[in-house]
């Protein structure tokens, strides 16, 4: 698929979806929001993921895929990540990090950072607007929520699976409370 006016090229192959382009701060952010956009796709139809991204050198066409940043995001997804997330390369860090004015805070809005782990992408950012959430953002609050410990009790039969699922549980709990959502949702129980 390929959008000549936002300059965005994508292409999935087996489990794999690459998405690119041209590098700027609009561009980041638009590729912020197509990411968190995909991403939730994915979970509300229980499907786990994990991904990079990162900031180098592709050449990308409809029939090939080829350059260093396809290996270094395959390299930061492989090694790097046990849980379902987007991990940030540090070009990438550097780039949200250091960008200027409006754009940066809405870039932050995205950003993920845990002292003990690399960055990545907010999984929440869509519920993190500041203001109360609305009836449909609320429904896809609980919709996740409800997944996700619909996840925890398959993925008992799996500990790799349930793993997973125990870390989306830690994240969403520790975005309710962070949220001061308690009053309105329950925290999931984690064995």
């Amino acid at each position: 698929m390929r959008s000549d006016e936002l300059r965005i090229e994508a292409t999935s192959f087996s489990d794999t979806v690459v998405i690119s382009a041209p590098v700027g701060d609009p561009e980041l952010l638009h590729m912020l929001q197509i990411i968190d956009e995909f991403a939730y796709d994915l979970l509300r139809r229980n499907m786990l993921f994990r991904g990079a991204l990162v900031r180098g050198k592709l050449l990308h066409r409809p029939d090939l895929i080829f350059g260093p940043a396809l290996v270094d995001a395959y390299e930061l997804e492989t090694r790097k990540s046990f849980h379902p997330r987007i991990m940030l390369d540090p070009n990438v860090y550097g780039a949200i990090y250091h960008s200027g004015g409006v754009t940066r805070n809405q870039l932050l809005r995205y950003l993920t950072v845990d002292s003990y782990d690399v960055p990545y992408l907010n999984l929440f950012a869509r519920w993190q607007t500041g203001t109360a959430l609305d009836a449909g953002a609320f429904a896809e609050l609980i919709q996740l929520q409800d997944i996700i410990a619909a996840g925890l009790v398959a993925g008992s039969e799996n500990p790799s699976v349930g793993e997973k699922y125990k870390w989306l549980a830690r994240k969403l709990n520790r975005f309710i409370e962070r949220q001061m959502l308690l009053d309105q949702i329950a925290l999931i129980e984690i064995e």
